[in-house]
């Protein structure tokens, strides 16, 4: 993700998931949750964080 919009944090993120063959977020401005968005079953990379 490259942007902050407030849509994106009520996104219906496990249909996202299903919807990708390898669900991977990049979240480059740290707008998510990491342990939510691994709890979802993506494999989650933020910029400065672990």
């Amino acid at each position: 993700m490259i942007t902050e919009w407030p849509q994106l944090k009520e996104v219906g993120w496990p249909a996202v998931r299903n919807a990708m063959r390898n669900p991977l977020i990049f979240d480059g401005r740290n707008l998510l949750d990491p342990k939510t968005m691994r709890g979802l079953g993506f494999t989650y990379v933020s910029v400065g964080r672990p």
